[in-house]
């Protein structure tokens, strides 16, 4: 008997543990049923319109200010769903409290701002797919305040604000690019159009793109104006994923736009007048292909921005090679012909490499060497954040598509049947998808992110928005998602009270003043045991979605908060507060703040052991290209024609000196 008891208890126990950190909660209990439901007909399906599976984004936000942050999700062929959080883990579909809200629209974003300064969160949601202005429509619900059962009431004002761009939008966000105080609205757009193929041609790089990006300008009196053209955003795009931060460290917010198909990815740099400067090819070397969703993160605790950009890559190799027709090296000429930066099929994590002499250096793509954090399948959503509460971010993939049209095998079929054997429905039907597991990666802190299969439950899914927030103020980041054609996840985070007090936390609730009262571009710093994390404060992340407004800091065991420092966008003033105990939601108002003893400046490198000298040997190397793959070499894993500049050093008239010896190049 005893060790039938024993053994039943390591039966249990094991169980428990092989349990995830993140639970699958039943939508009968938390009662959000939403699902984003596609239905394909003979006359509207993948092959007439290529976008039917590019799914929706959510947000969240506290509508009611009660302290617990509501869902809004957008959907396609179904109506937008607003859910109000009654507290663990129990919802309210509220979505009649939404005058107008019905699926007479194609939604596909979702952000949260409080457009008229009332400390009331409103709902901007983006609209794409339809040709007719009125069918696609972004819309503006504001809040018009809260009754007396705790429920808020929204009009939509788009029109009236001046925001109701009627344009194929995927996802928006709201930023003070001028620093006057007042939030701005850059909207991101991406429609289906005869230059999404992948034959090369010029840029388009005028503004005049019927896919070109729009940028709004807030007039501080209730009304917006169309500033895309004067502050430079002018490059077509297919926009897929928006990321907001300070990436040079002046001040003055920047925007990354990642773009599907032929086009580059965007990196709008912020040059202090109004104006934008698109300065991609300045600071990284390579990008994504086809971009999905983007994130930005520090992601190694230097206090700079990182980028994360996401692909299409499959992860096992028998996948990939049924998927990827190969690169020839035409493109990379091409490439240059044209003057597209060279893209490459796979996830990129852009790692800031700080100044030098105040000068910001390149980025350097580093996804191949911090875990397999670069072929994560068909993927949407990428979302860095601190989920286990050590104090670094980690991070969550949300992936999946139902019908593969890169599949090799299935587009050779369709080329034999299609029009003489079989019709289009057949053909469709036979595509396969790619239903698979959410990917969860856990920061090492060594410069590596390790796939953890126990933080997720084991359920594929097709997810395509995705968010985090912590739902039942325990402190620890839950996680949603919304899929297509099942049930929203709405995902518990077990991490707190599985830890017994190892996973410590601190929440802050930024208050901002009148004009940009979510304090979208704050920065915030904490040091707590001798480490340092930073975050800035924007919403629009992952893919068409819009995350928890309150900035949460995992700090493993520490009992104490050593300093907190907040940074405010437009003023520069700083809040400074020390010894803040762990565990606690505390809020910061921006009334408070004072002025900085210092004068801002970017932050710099002043101890290096190498120093930069152009003028001690004046050489630049130059060739002519050749491509050695032309020449029947098709299989050579690299081009032997350039592996120079071959370089030696020796005393050559022993002088005491070393001199140095530079190969020729094909030149000379």
């Amino acid at each position: 008997m005893k060790y039938l008891l024993i053994t039943a208890f390591t039966l249990i126990t094991l169980s428990c543990s092989r349990s995830p950190k993140f639970e699958l909660l039943d939508p009968a209990t938390t009662g959000i049923d939403f699902s984003n439901t596609i239905t394909e007909s003979d006359s509207f399906n993948v092959m007439t319109y290529e976008y039917i599976y590019n799914g929706a984004g959510l947000g969240i936000g506290d509508l009611n200010n009660d302290g617990l942050q509501d869902i809004v999700f957008a959907g396609n062929q179904v109506s937008p769903r607003v859910y109000l959080n009654l507290g663990n883990f129990r919802f309210k579909d509220i979505t009649s409290n939404f005058k107008g809200l019905t699926n007479n629209q194609w939604f596909s974003g979702v952000t949260i701002v409080d457009i008229n300064n009332d400390r009331l969160a409103d709902v901007y949601i983006t609209s794409t797919k339809d040709s007719m202005p009125d069918k696609c429509r972004n819309r503006l619900w504001v809040n018009m305040g809260i009754n007396d059962k705790g429920e808020p009431f929204f009009e939509e004002k788009a029109e009236q604000y001046g925001i109701a761009f009627h344009g194929q939008s995927v996802q928006s966000a709201f930023l003070d690019y001028d620093l006057d105080g007042d939030v701005d609205l850059y909207i991101m757009n991406n429609t289906v159009n005869s230059r999404m193929n992948t034959a090369y041609r010029a840029k388009m790089t005028d503004g005049s793109a019927q896919n070109n990006d729009r940028l709004f300008r807030n007039n501080g009196d209730g009304t917006f104006t169309d500033a895309t053209i004067a502050a430079g955003i002018v490059y077509e795009g297919f926009g897929l994923g928006i990321a907001v931060g300070d990436v040079n460290k002046d001040g003055y917010p920047d925007i990354y736009i990642s773009n599907d198909f032929i086009s580059n990815d965007l990196l709008y740099i912020n040059q202090r007048n109004g104006t934008f400067k698109n300065e991609i090819r300045k600071y990284l070397s390579y990008q994504t292909k086809s971009s999905m969703g983007d994130d930005m993160a520090d992601v190694n605790n230097d206090g700079y921005p990182d980028i994360l950009t996401l692909d299409m890559l499959p992860e096992y190799y028998y996948k990939k090679r049924q998927t990827i027709a190969g690169f020839s090296y035409m493109f990379y000429d091409l490439d240059a012909k044209f003057g597209f930066e060279h893209q490459y099929l796979r996830n990129m994590l852009h790692l800031h490499n700080g100044f030098i002499n105040g000068e910001m250096l390149p980025y350097s793509e580093v996804g191949q060497m911090m875990g397999n954090i670069y072929d994560t399948e068909w993927s949407w959503s990428p979302l860095f954040a601190d989920y286990d509460n050590d104090g670094d971010k980690d991070l969550i993939i949300a992936n999946g598509y139902p019908k593969d049209l890169t599949d090799k095998d299935w587009t050779r079929y369709k080329v034999t049947v299609y029009g003489y054997v079989a019709d289009r429905d057949h053909v469709i039907k036979m595509a396969p998808s790619i239903k698979v597991n959410n990917m969860a990666f856990e920061n090492t802190d060594l410069f590596h992110f390790k796939r953890r299969y126990d933080w997720l439950p084991d359920i594929p899914s097709y997810s395509y928005g995705a968010s985090f927030a912590d739902l039942d103020n325990d402190g620890d980041l839950d996680y949603v998602s919304n899929n297509i054609n099942d049930k929203a996840f709405v995902l518990k985070n077990t991490t707190v009270e599985r830890s017994r007090k190892k996973a410590g936390w601190i929440r802050i609730r930024l208050i901002g003043k009148d004009g940009n009262t979510m304090a979208f571009g704050a920065k915030t710093e904490i040091w707590c045991n001798g480490r340092y994390q930073f975050i800035e404060h924007f919403l629009s992340r992952g893919y068409a979605s819009s995350v928890d407004p309150i900035v949460h800091f995992g700090i493993g065991e520490a009992k104490i908060i050593d300093s907190i420092r907040v940074t405010w966008p437009s003023s520069g003033n700083i809040s400074l507060i020390r010894n803040v105990k762990r565990d606690e939601l505390i809020e910061i108002d921006e009334t408070e703040s004072v002025k900085p003893v210092k004068a801002f400046t970017a932050f710099r490198n002043p101890d290096l052991l190498f120093t930069r000298s152009d003028s001690i040997l004046p050489y630049k190397h130059e060739q002519t290209d050749f491509p050695d793959f032309y020449l029947k070499q098709n299989i050579i894993p690299h081009k032997y024609s350039q592996i120079g500049p071959v370089m030696a050093k020796g005393d050559l008239n022993n002088d005491g000196r070393e001199d140095i010896i530079v190969g020729a190049t094909n030149l000379l």
